[in-house]
């Protein structure tokens, strides 16, 4: 065998770190493997030059470099980008490695025949004066097997940065660490590197670990509250195969997970989010479950029960284990257990309060939202057209595959928009079933707009391209909906405004709301480099027909793929950018894991994976979206007068220029024809209430920008629309 012997480059990150880190550079600089670097990075240290004084007495011996404090996510993305090793091997300011962790870890990649492998040891923790605390070694508690399944470790908390070793070919894979993440980035890029690639533990403590008061985890504002966001959406993100993989099925994978987090941490709402999920998965269990044995003493059955149900949410610690179950089983029998168990879970449920909205966003953990105020509930049937259009300005793309259960309500969300002149394109992807060809034949003699296209089935991505080509060819915008979501009324026309008044931006997109299996809000600023690394975004948008051709399209031939995500990723590699509006226009339905393209494209991530890969590495630029949440609308009063005056109203037109002055019960005299203009930001809680009583509802702060409102409220009492 030849000798291996690759460069690996250490990374020391230090912020403020004179009292410990000339041992962490003596450790690195002791190595008995020679061939690295060790790469010091001060990350604008404030203290009166000590950290620089310690760094530069190291001379050549070291590559120092010092930069603005930025957190340790910018420090060690700058050591990654000034690095010359092969492998990445990080080390606190305040731990130590001892002689032989290069080298035991080398040696171990040396026998594998996948030297991309990521290398883990164990570590000691020990105290200020580098003395012996406990350990963390993985090989006491799990097997060989266990450890090398990929995340395994991760979420039983066996993934010390310092411990690991990392080929840095794996940065241009995933990216690097999220600067946003101020302690966590951590254990967010071990997330992303470590469900596409190999593992390896191996056996040895070689990293002390050192504990003292000045770690971040005890003095950074918001620690809590960014570990129970970490947590709660790597469970999120985990597909059903990942989550076997783990714990050989999701209800021990959220009852581990729920313990793991319990016993050693504070993140109280990923505890409660983990245990709801476990109670979720029992649910599913006992509905299949087969009762056999003895009938046990109604009170010893009451007694558990109430240990069940009865408890604070402060301290979850319920007794959920195989004994307590078989108890109430045999007490009730197997119908019995079932109906009861519907009520446990039912009243857990109700006790703690949760609900999708704690976990999803900061910004959405106040807003009350109505989810059954759904698009397309009714239609309303005066705005039918029965004859054809001169031009179709938009585009609506549908691919449709036997889905006759949901497509009315979509018909009736696309026939209510405000915005008359588009063309609805169906394309029927080769569906054999009766029910869902006939209600398409429904939906086609409803309104002159809609076309239906039949082909042979090749999957989502080759049906919307297929629908483009034969779409209007006068039309200059396309709109991607999916046939079982809906849009709000007024979502084409104030996109199609947005687009016009932003002639550089390739789409225009809303937030959104999950309906169905699953409710929540999903309201997310764009990042570009979020984006490179999880989709924020969705198929429905308003996009310029120009630069969806200049791309492509979707040009995917597999069925099962990320086609969204890595269309955005296209757009944005040709220095494309989109506007995002600042009002929830868009509903999508979350159905079953079985049915849903998500679900199918997550099944097959490693192949998804290598286009998102293939595309994210051409976008060179910076982007930043156009998005109305950020923007300040400076509307003086003079202004105001003017749009009033240039009202030549032929429509029932409320106008609100302030809230203080929009009385809700008067909205009740309403009739349904009647319009309200905001030119303040109407809250999504209030915008519903407005909604039962008023159908039009255009909340100008939130898609365009002021220079056009006169422009825009002049078409709308003219009836330009």
């Amino acid at each position: 065998m030849s000798k291996f012997t690759p460069k690996v480059s250490i990374i020391i990150p230090v912020y403020n770190g004179s009292n410990y880190m000339r041992d962490a550079i003596d450790s690195a600089l002791n190595q008995s493997y020679k061939n690295i670097e060790v790469i010091v990075v001060n990350d604008g240290s404030t203290d009166n030059g000590a950290t620089d004084k310690i760094a530069l007495s190291y001379g050549n011996k070291i590559k120092y470099y010092k930069k603005e404090n930025g957190g340790v996510g910018t420090a060690l993305n700058l050591a990654i980008e000034k690095m010359t090793g092969e492998y990445f091997s990080w080390l606190s300011h305040d731990d130590l490695y001892t002689r032989n962790k290069v080298k035991a870890q080398v040696k171990v990649l040396q026998k594998l025949e996948d030297k991309k492998t990521v290398i883990v040891c164990g570590y000691t923790v020990v105290n200020e004066r580098k003395e012996y605390i406990w350990e963390i070694n993985p090989y006491e508690n799990y097997t060989e097997e266990q450890l090398d399944t990929p995340l395994f470790g991760l979420f039983k908390g066996l993934a010390n940065g310092c411990c690991i070793l990392i080929h840095k070919s794996h940065f241009d894979r995933v990216g690097t660490f999220d600067v946003s993440l101020k302690t966590t980035n951590d254990y967010d890029l071990w997330f992303r590197i470590m469900r596409d690639a190999p593992i390896k533990y191996h056996k040895g403590l070689y990293v002390k670990s050192r504990y003292h008061q000045g770690q971040d985890s005890k003095t950074v504002t918001g620690y809590t509250e960014e570990c129970n966001k970490l947590w709660i959406n790597m469970m999120n993100s985990l597909t059903k195969e990942e989550i076997e993989n783990i714990d050989h099925n999701s209800y021990l994978f959220y009852k581990n997970t729920y313990k793991f987090l319990k016993n050693g941490s504070n993140y109280y709402r990923a505890i409660i989010y983990a245990y709801y999920k476990m109670l979720e998965q029992l649910k599913i269990r006992v509905k299949t479950a087969k009762y056999t044995g003895p009938i046990l003493k109604k009170s010893d059955f009451h007694k558990r029960l109430t240990k069940l149900i009865l408890y604070k949410p402060e301290n979850p610690d319920i007794p959920v284990n195989k004994n307590v179950i078989d108890k109430i089983r045999y007490s009730l029998g197997q119908r019995g257990f079932i109906q009861t168990i519907k009520l446990v879970v039912k009243r857990i449920y109700e006790k703690i309060r949760f609900n999708h909205t704690l976990y999803n966003n900061s910004s959405t953990e106040n807003i009350a939202f109505d989810y059954t105020l759904q698009p397309g509930r009714n239609l309303d049937e005066s705005n039918i057209c029965t004859s054809p259009i001169e031009k179709a300005d938009i585009s609506i793309i549908t691919a449709f595959y036997n889905d006759y259960k949901y497509i009315m309500q979509t018909a009736a969300s696309v026939i209510n928009q405000t915005f008359k002149h588009f063309e609805w394109v169906i394309i029927d992807d080769g569906s054999n079933d009766e029910k869902s060809l006939a209600k398409l034949k429904e939906i086609e003699k409803l309104d002159s707009r809609i076309r239906i296209l039949h082909k042979q089935n090749e999957g989502l991505a080759v049906a919307r391209d297929y629908g483009v080509k034969n779409s209007d060819v006068n039309s200059e915008y396309l709109f991607i909906l999916d046939s079982d979501d809906l849009i709000e009324n007024t979502y084409l026309e104030c996109a199609y405004w947005t687009l016009e008044a932003n002639k550089n931006a390739a789409w225009a997109y809303a937030d959104l709301a999950n309906f169905g299996e699953q409710k929540l809000l999903w309201i997310k600023p764009f990042d570009l480099e979020q984006e490179k690394k999880n989709n924020l975004l969705v198929c429905t948008a308003l996009i310029r027909k120009d630069d969806f051709l200049s791309v492509d399209g979707y040009n995917l031939h597999e069925k099962g793929i990320y086609e969204d995500w890595n269309l955005w990723l296209k757009l944005l590699a040709k220095g494309k950018y989109p506007v995002r509006m600042n009002f929830i226009g868009f509903w999508y339905r979350v159905k079953e894991h079985s049915q849903s393209e998500l679900y199918r494209a997550n099944s097959n991530r490693k192949e998804s994976m290598k286009y998102i890969n293939k595309t994210k590495k051409r976008i060179k630029n910076s982007i930043t979206a156009m998005q109305y949440s950020n923007i300040e609308h400076n509307c003086t009063p003079s202004y105001i007068e003017q749009i009033l005056k240039g009202c030549n109203k032929k429509r029932n037109i409320i106008l609100i220029k302030n809230i203080e002055e929009l009385d809700i019960n008067k909205l009740v005299e309403c009739n349904k024809d009647t319009i309200l203009i905001s030119l303040v930001n109407i809250n999504y809680s209030l915008r519903q209430q407005i909604s039962k009583r008023i159908n039009i509802i255009y909340d100008l702060t939130t898609f365009i920008s002021t220079e056009y409102w006169l422009d825009f409220v002049k078409s709308i009492v003219e009836g330009e629309v």
